[in-house]
């Protein structure tokens, strides 16, 4: 996975749908076990929901299973999952990635 024109090691992701105007794209992220992004600013919102395993930002918050976060636009984070996650990402079809 690319995240602002940087490769992203033990990021995965499938694309699902993206809306026919082209106004935003969803698709499943999968973060292997110690995958860590570089820090980035999100360009739009973007709304994550956490399907298994533990997603944490940077502030050490962790976000399981069932759980949504969501970054708006202007938002710079990391994020890492110690080990592993699969996450719903919905965004704005012109983002970071």
């Amino acid at each position: 996975m690319m995240i602002q024109g940087k490769r992203q090691p033990g990021f995965w992701i499938i694309p699902i749908v993206d809306d026919e105007t082209g106004k935003w794209t969803s698709y499943w992220m999968r973060l292997d076990a110690g995958a860590r992004s570089l820090l980035h600013t999100h360009t739009s919102t973007e709304l994550l929901l956490i399907m298994n395993g533990v997603y944490t930002d940077q502030d050490g918050t962790d976000i399981t299973a069932h759980q949504v976060v969501t970054y708006p636009a202007g938002t710079s984070h990391w994020s890492h999952s110690r080990e592993g996650c699969t996450v719903l990402v919905v965004t704005n079809s012109e983002s970071e990635l």
